[in-house]
């Protein structure tokens, strides 16, 4: 019987599982697009009920290039896991939906303004997430 290796965080399939994109699919890169950059706890809340759900969509969309995972250097422990749109997202969200003006991630944005982008996104994500469950849209 054959063992299923287990990929590194950071690195993508040389032959990633096959993939239908979805419609919610195409949402969370819309999402990623106006936020700039989620974690993967931020996609969870705001478009699913379970972490394993999130994770495997999430997989899926990094595998296929649509997204781009960062990792926060940390003491110990795991780092959160960022997203950020890839080239393959950028090319769907601006010939699919039409969509401009977006820009790939700068990897060496200072950690300053990566942490007050998330911490804006920690409160724009909170403030969603509580206008669905009041029933607004």
């Amino acid at each position: 019987m054959f063992e299923k290796k287990r990929l590194r965080r950071s690195r993508r399939s040389d032959s990633p599982p096959t993939m239908r994109l979805t419609v919610r699919d195409v949402e969370i890169l819309k999402a990623v697009a106006d936020y700039r950059i989620l974690r993967q706890d931020h996609v969870q809340a705001l478009f699913f009920g379970s972490k394993s759900t999130a994770q495997y969509r999430l997989s899926h969309l990094y595998q296929h290039g649509f997204l781009v995972r960062h990792f926060l250097p940390v003491y110990a422990g795991w780092s959160p896991t960022l997203y950020t749109l890839d080239k393959r997202g950028v090319a769907l969200l601006k010939s699919e939906c039409n969509i401009q003006g977006m820009s790939l991630w700068d990897a060496e944005t200072g950690h300053e303004f990566l942490a007050h982008t998330l911490s804006i996104n920690d409160f724009r994500v909170a403030i969603t997430v509580a206008c669905k469950n009041a029933g607004y849209s």
